[in-house]
């Protein structure tokens, strides 16, 4: 489907089949390729369980469970909110009531521009992430005989298989499965992740487009024509909201990942690089592939929470005071609306801000003492 705003990283996520090729294309395939890149996930579930190995020594293990879950969480909740999201990406490509805003086609390459880095940087940590383990096969090993340890080298985690597969060319599927599912689910997560983000600083061009709409109301000299024009403005200004509370709605339950595991997933980062004797695993990367995605969601939910914010002072340090009554009245009313702003819950408890990724690294903190206690 072609849309005016973000089109690059929309055909990226539609060739990872995350995105709809036509309105009316079954989400089927977005749910199969989701399932298929789950294998790393189960496959290393299943191992600790039969295994028993929920130790400090199996830390990194650990982590990569907690980040596949976190992905395959968010993913599927991408794909249940899709109509959600394709609304609202329609209803930001739509300028036929309210015009276009000015500087729009330069803003939007500036933030096409910047998405593609976002993208670029996680395509590059994706890549450390399923790398690091081949590169460092000869160091792994010589730490087994070292240590008379028996991890299998060159994998991203250990898995379940019903066969023996420390030997090639076994071991060589079970790599290739494993980087194919850890590609496509970074890629995957962290692009549907920027896709929230370029929606929400398409709102806030709305947005400081009503603000500078202001001022010309008032300096239409006949009242009738400003009295319409008030009218139309209002309806941007709630037309720009309903598009605030379909993002919130649909990104709410997909973005809980967010309290839910990523404290959780830092925690174990941060013992399992603290534990590596040298940089022979992936962790520093997978961090930073995580943390980038969430720094920049919670700066844009607090860019997007003021500019609603900013709604109220442009209109209210205006010459609003100087019209009849009738106007003013009407602005009494937009100054009370403009009091709540749009904020991007991540479940129920909690919206993107600033601090959010504080709490997100209180948490991780705790954690790394509670394991580092029990080590």
């Amino acid at each position: 489907m072609k849309h005016v705003i973000m089109d690059e990283l929309l055909i990226f996520l539609t060739f990872l089949g995350l995105w709809p090729r036509t309105p009316t294309s079954p989400k089927i395939i977005s749910y199969l390729m989701i399932y298929s890149t789950s294998f790393l996930f189960f496959g290393s579930s299943i191992y600790l369980i039969l295994h028993r190995k929920f130790g400090s020594d199996e830390i990194d293990t650990i982590e990569i469970i907690t980040s596949q879950f976190g992905v395959l969480y968010y993913l599927t909740l991408l794909v249940v909110k899709r109509d959600g999201i394709t609304k609202i990406v329609n209803l930001l490509s739509d300028f036929s009531k309210f015009g276009k805003p000015p500087l729009f086609d330069q803003r939007s390459r500036r933030l096409n521009l910047l998405l593609r880095l976002f993208v670029t940087v996680l395509l590059a940590a994706t890549v450390a992430i399923v790398s690091v383990p081949v590169v460092f096969i000869n160091s792994c090993n010589k730490q087994n005989l070292q240590l008379n340890a028996t991890k299998i080298c060159g994998l991203a985690a250990p898995v379940w298989l019903p066969f023996d597969y420390t030997q090639n060319p076994r071991k060589y599927f079970v790599s290739a499965m494993e980087i194919y599912c850890a590609t496509m689910n970074y890629a995957g997560s962290g692009s549907g992740a920027f896709l929230v983000i370029g929606t929400m600083e398409h709102l806030v061009i709305r947005i400081e487009h009503l603000k500078n709409m202001f001022p010309e109301i008032l300096n239409e000299p006949d009242k009738q024509i400003r009295e319409k024009r008030l009218k139309k403005w209002i309806e941007y200004h709630l037309s720009i909201f309903e598009i605030g509370e379909l993002m919130n709605e649909t990104y709410k339950w997909p973005l809980s990942v967010i309290v839910l595991c990523v404290g959780i997933l830092f925690g174990c980062i941060g013992v399992s690089t603290m534990q590596s004797v040298s940089f022979q695993n992936s962790s520093v990367f997978l961090f930073f592939g995580w943390f980038q995605s969430i720094f920049v969601l919670c700066f844009w939910g607090q860019r997007l929470l003021d500019s609603c914010l900013s709604i109220r002072k442009a209109v209210y340090n205006s010459k609003w005071h100087e019209m009849d009554v009738s106007f003013q009245k009407s602005v009494l009313m937009i100054l009370i609306r403009s009091e709540r702003p749009v904020l991007i819950h991540a479940g129920p408890f909690s919206y993107l801000s600033n601090l959010l990724v504080l709490g997100v690294l209180q948490t991780a903190y705790s954690y790394i003492n509670l394991l580092n206690a029990r080590s």
